[in-house]
């Protein structure tokens, strides 16, 4: 699972990667720009990955 992480401010978000099998998130990947551009990478990241 990807979460979306608030960074405090409406132009500062972040991903992270949920493990479920320790129950933790990975250390997010933060991005300074629009909400959209989270959604944009998750669907990248999903596509790329689709063959898998």
């Amino acid at each position: 699972m990807l979460r979306l992480c608030y960074g405090g401010s409406a132009h500062r978000w972040g991903s992270a990667i949920y493990v479920a099998s320790n129950g933790t998130d990975e250390d997010p990947i933060w991005f300074t720009g629009e909400v959209e551009d989270v959604f944009d990478l998750a669907g990248d990241l999903h596509i790329a990955n689709a063959d898998l």
